[in-house]
């Protein structure tokens, strides 16, 4: 058995495909009554729910919407057999699972039966009301939830992600406006066309992306907060920004044209061709007047949007002030005047409490030693006194040299020296 093109054999290798031949006949069998066997029902129910989810979060974000016919034949054995019991497994998990739902119920969950959903769907590739994009009621569709959470984020970064363009314009900070034909082309080559779709049906049914016709063409707005529909302004903006590139381009070409036509009445008159020359030359100055009119408009309508844009701004930072204003006056409907003032009573009592009770210890510690008689302070006083006075004494003595036969104003000194000496 070739287990590198036999699906089920890599996701569980653990079965013996080849040799454990019963095992894999009651697996491929259709279910038998419950009751007969509850816990080997359980088993087998059990084996196809873990395929198929672990089929579902294979690759790196893994398919959004299958068939069960198509599970069926990736699930088939290499003789071509295949699994009769699935379709009922999935069934059951789509009603009792929220990994697993039935594409038309999730549609009508998405509330994705406008015209806007219709037309954005016929620009995909026009799957609404078909098979290809509903099933039918033998075979219906079945979307895995998690991988659709996880590709619709993708959608919304890939087109975040954009720069400004001939197809995208950028909105403030967090939104961008580009052709839906742009954001189908944003899609991964693993993914199929219809479940980039429905990816855009759930930002749209959650409020992060927003579909609207201008100029005849159909654009898709992503923003990263939701509800963040698309407005007057903003269509007023693609409008500008698309009327800009328009002129802009059509200038870079007038300006081709002119340094064109400069080199041609070089030549002409080289050639000594002075007439044409000079017809050239007229039509050089036509082309830089029609420029010089471009290039005004131009300036206007880049002014124009410059002045939408910091309306924009303003308008944000009037919403800021708004919502600043509005926390201020819900902080002070919290403290009235009365409780700020109750508040500083009881600070002010307790600081007067807090002194009183300094001033209490104070007077205890000063009460320490009131009964110490004055006299003995100053006899204390008078004995440190004259252990100072020794000190110094015994200091000078150390610094006399005594000779064998002392001088007379040794003597002298000796003499002053134990005159000092206390008694």
């Amino acid at each position: 058995m070739a287990e590198d093109s036999f699906l089920l054999g890599r996701l569980r290798p653990q079965v013996d495909w080849e040799k454990d031949q019963e095992r894999v006949g009651v697996l491929f069998s259709p279910f038998r009554n419950r009751e007969l066997n509850p816990e080997s029902w359980r088993d087998k129910d059990e084996f196809w729910r873990s395929a198929a989810g672990d089929w579902a979060k294979s690759g790196e974000h893994g398919p959004v919407t299958f068939t069960a016919s198509h599970l069926r034949k990736l699930f088939a054995l290499p003789d071509g057999a295949e699994p009769k019991c699935l379709d009922e497994v999935l069934a059951r998990m789509g009603k009792e699972e929220n990994r697993l739902i039935r594409k038309d119920r999730l549609m009508s969950q998405l509330d994705c039966s406008s015209s806007w959903w219709k037309k954005a769907a016929r620009t995909v590739g026009g799957y609404v009301a078909s098979k290809v994009w509903y099933g039918d009621v033998a075979d219906p569709v079945y979307v895995w939830t998690d991988n659709l959470t996880r590709w619709s984020a993708e959608m919304a970064k890939r087109a975040l992600a954009e720069e400004t363009s001939s197809k995208v314009v950028r909105i403030g900070e967090g939104s961008v406006v580009l052709l839906l034909s742009h954001l189908i082309s944003l899609r991964p080559e693993s993914l199929s066309e219809e479940d980039w779709s429905l990816c855009l049906a759930k930002l749209v049914s959650e409020g992060y992306a927003d579909i609207r016709d201008i100029q005849d063409e159909r654009h898709v707005k992503m923003s990263k907060v939701t509800h963040d529909a698309m407005n007057d302004t903003d269509c007023a903006i693609v409008r500008l920004t698309s009327s800009t590139n328009s002129l802009k381009e059509s200038v870079e070409q007038g300006e081709r044209d002119r340094d064109s036509l400069n080199e041609k009445i070089k030549e002409r008159l080289k050639a000594g061709h002075r007439a044409s020359a000079k017809s050239l030359l007229l039509r050089r100055k036509r082309l830089e007047a029609t420029l010089a009119k471009k290039v005004s408009v131009l300036d206007r309508v880049e002014e124009l949007l410059s002045a939408i844009e910091s309306a924009g701004e303003n308008r944000d930072i009037v919403e800021s002030y708004k919502a600043g204003q509005a926390a201020l006056a819900a902080s002070l409907e919290q403290n009235s005047i009365d409780d700020v003032l109750d508040l500083m009573d009881n600070l002010k009592e307790l600081s007067e409490q807090k002194e009183e009770m300094s001033n209490a210890l104070a007077g205890a510690t000063s009460a320490v030693g009131s009964d110490v008689d004055d006299s003995e302070l100053e006899k204390e006083l008078e004995r440190l006194l004259a252990g100072e006075k020794a000190d110094e004494v015994l200091a000078q003595l150390d610094e006399l040299v005594i000779a064998d036969d002392p001088l007379p104003e040794d003597k002298n000194r000796v003499k002053a020296v134990a005159q000092a000496l206390p008694e």
